[in-house]
């Protein structure tokens, strides 16, 4: 990939706490569209049933993003917000590069077998 992608990919990085910013700033409280069922319902009126339904299913590994607790700063929250951005890119790029990586294999050893 080139440099300007890195970059940017960066950036995108750097400025993911923006979510927890901009709702602190104008009083809206949780990051946007990081609510609990429970939220919802206040924001609403009610609480969506498939919401209710599978919003215990799944834990995430690190809930809210969070590394430093529930007491955490704004300031931590941010720095955790980044590093679960360049984790997640992480994880996407070694996903792709892996697949790269199979599907090259695959193909070359479809070609070498077809020549022979």
């Amino acid at each position: 990939m080139s440099k300007k992608v890195w970059f940017f990919l960066l950036i995108l990085a750097v400025l993911s706490p923006l979510g927890l910013f901009i709702p602190h700033w104008l009083g809206a409280g949780d990051a946007w569209g990081e609510w609990p069922v429970e939220i919802v319902k206040e924001h609403v009126g009610f609480e969506p049933k498939a919401m209710k339904e599978l919003s215990n299913s799944y834990s995430a590994p690190v809930p809210d993003y969070n590394f430093f607790g529930d007491d955490a700063s704004l300031l931590e929250q941010a720095i955790a917000y980044i590093i679960s951005a360049l984790l997640g890119v992480g994880c996407i790029l070694l996903i792709t590069f892996g697949l790269q990586k199979i599907m090259k294999h695959r193909n070359d050893t479809t070609v070498s077998s077809s020549a022979q």
